[in-house]
């Protein structure tokens, strides 16, 4: 099964949030922007139980990144919040009913 994995990042960070997290992470709290406190905070992903499908996870995920873009908190101009993929292979099938 394909996942598709959601993150936010800012127009000026250079790392891949996904293939080199500690460097993109630095950049993102030495800049001031604290984008994983963000995410963390946001009520969706906040009251995620520990043992949510990697679904319900990720569609709480592109929840919080989709306000912070619409928001885009960054305070610095020309700089902006972006939404960033990435399709995975999960080995667990989960099926979502709305």
């Amino acid at each position: 099964m394909k996942v598709t994995e959601y993150w936010v990042t800012t127009t000026d960070n250079p790392f891949d949030p996904f293939t080199d997290y500690d460097n993109w992470y630095r950049f993102d709290e030495q800049h001031g922007y604290h984008t994983s406190g963000y995410v963390a905070r946001d009520p969706e992903v906040r009251f995620l139980p520990s043992d949510a499908p990697p679904l319900v996870v990720q569609r709480a995920i592109k929840s919080a990144v989709d306000t912070i873009c619409q928001f885009n908190l960054t305070c610095v101009e020309g700089v902006s919040y972006k939404r960033v993929t990435r399709v995975v292979d999960s080995d667990v099938e989960y099926k979502i009913v709305e």
